[in-house]
């Protein structure tokens, strides 16, 4: 018994504070006796936010006296400020190594290179992982350190992950062909990446959902639509991708052009799909997508949603031209259920009703 509450009990209480709000408490709960000590220990360092290098070497003097307490570490959140110094991308390695057997996700908030080493470099520190973990978003392109630890065991149960749309350093840079090992990552599902990375990764994985990031259209990396989607076609689930968002293309020179021929391509190599999104997409003509998507939604007999951003559209003189589109879109993709619209005025989802044959806005 702790006071009158039964250890139990005590439990329950301790377990509806969520550390990343309460930490303050669960803190000061690990002080008050020896019965609630674990128990708060255990709430307390099972997800990890560190914003500052100083509460990254409180944590690892901590850790230093009872290592124990890495192993509670399920959920890590590291900021990674742009003025981060050499010590410091060291000492989160620190800490990503020391949880590497237990943790299932780590979030790294973008930064930026630090003390001339590419800060990819600290992906080492879970290399040496048991395959705990299932979820990696980090700010750094796919260099040979991302590579190296898909290739480990510790990416064994990894389903998603998120890369961002630049190598920090050029000796960093994987050489082509960047193809992972046929072995690697078997089990990933989800993945956001930008195009060059979306062709080395999903080939030979079971990738359900893929989000394509921006890369500059200067990059020497950049395939074209065809070699995008032969490689998302490789995808080994038992239906391929089915879900695709093309990011927000407008760093491109001509992102209508690219944007059409994936989407033109899209019932040839990705036929299953039901998910298709773009952002920023600026090839609508006043409000009304281009001909060469309606052509290109004959052959997606499977798409459910559509959700297309059109920040760049003319704003429409007439009202209702949102519904109005929605049926056009249907007339050619009569299995379209919901249809999304992005505009400057916000954004807006159309449900099909097949009672009233017409679109229904959802409220939001």
């Amino acid at each position: 018994m702790t006071g009158r509450l039964p250890v139990e009990l005590m439990s329950c209480v301790v377990d509806q504070l969520s550390p990343m709000h309460y930490a303050p408490t669960l803190a000061a709960l690990t002080r008050t006796s020896r019965e609630i000590r674990p128990i708060a220990e255990k709430r307390l360092y099972m997800s990890i936010y560190l914003p500052t290098a100083r509460t990254v070497r409180l944590l690892l003097y901590t850790w230093n006296s009872r290592p124990e307490l890495a192993k509670l570490v399920k959920q890590l959140y590291i900021l990674l400020p742009d003025y981060a110094a050499q010590a410091y991308n060291g000492a989160i390695e620190d800490v990503l190594q020391r949880t590497s057997s237990n943790v299932t996700s780590v979030t790294l908030v973008p930064g930026s290179e630090a003390g001339g080493i590419p800060i990819s470099r600290m992906l080492r520190g879970l290399q040496n992982g048991n395959g705990t973990l299932s979820v990696l978003l980090v700010p750094f392109g796919y260099d040979r350190y991302v590579k190296a630890f898909l290739e480990s065991s510790a990416a064994q149960s990894l389903f998603r992950i998120e890369l961002a749309d630049v190598v920090y350093h050029p000796d960093n840079e994987v050489p082509t062909p960047i193809t992972l090992n046929p072995d690697a990552a078997m089990k990933l599902t989800h993945i956001e990446a930008p195009a060059h990375a979306l062709c080395a990764i999903v080939p030979g994985r079971p990738v359900t959902t893929v989000t394509m990031k921006t890369a500059p259209d200067k990059s020497p990396n950049l395939p074209t639509a065809v070699q995008l989607m032969s490689k998302l076609a490789q995808s080994t689930a038992p239906k391929g991708v089915v879900c695709l968002n093309l990011g927000d293309l407008t760093m491109f020179s001509r992102p209508e052009t690219y944007t059409m021929d994936v989407i033109e391509l899209a019932p040839r190599y990705l036929p299953n799909l039901w998910y298709l999104g773009t952002v920023n997409y600026p090839g609508f003509s006043g409000n009304l997508p281009p001909q060469r998507m309606y052509q290109a939604l004959i052959g997606l007999r499977q798409l459910q949603i559509l959700e297309l951003a059109v920040m760049h559209a003319i704003p429409a003189v007439e009202s209702g031209w949102e519904s109005l589109t929605a049926l056009v879109l249907r007339s050619y993709c009569n299995t379209l259920n919901q249809v999304s619209f992005n505009t400057r005025q916000g954004r807006r989802w159309w449900q099909w009703s097949s009672e009233a044959n017409d679109f229904f806005m959802v409220p939001n």
